[in-house]
């Protein structure tokens, strides 16, 4: 079990790295560099500071809280 949750968690970490070099290509190719800079930064500004709201409010990371994050990432982008 501990295995598939390593697994499991290892795709994501590719996944996502792989989404976040997709975005920062897009970035640059249609926007300005500068403009393209601060977006790419605010993206993982916003995510940590949402973790961190909800760690502090002592609330989980569960389906719904991630899809949560998903589209204001959306949002931000």
């Amino acid at each position: 079990r501990a295995q598939d949750i390593t697994d499991q968690l290892d795709i994501l970490m590719k996944n996502g790295l792989s989404g976040l070099v997709l975005v920062l290509i897009v970035l640059f190719l249609f926007l300005s560099a500068r403009t393209a800079f601060w977006v790419a930064m605010g993206i993982p500004v916003s995510m940590l500071a949402a973790v961190g709201v909800m760690y502090a409010m002592g609330l989980t990371i569960n389906m719904m809280s991630l899809f949560a994050l998903i589209i204001t990432l959306g949002i931000v982008v």
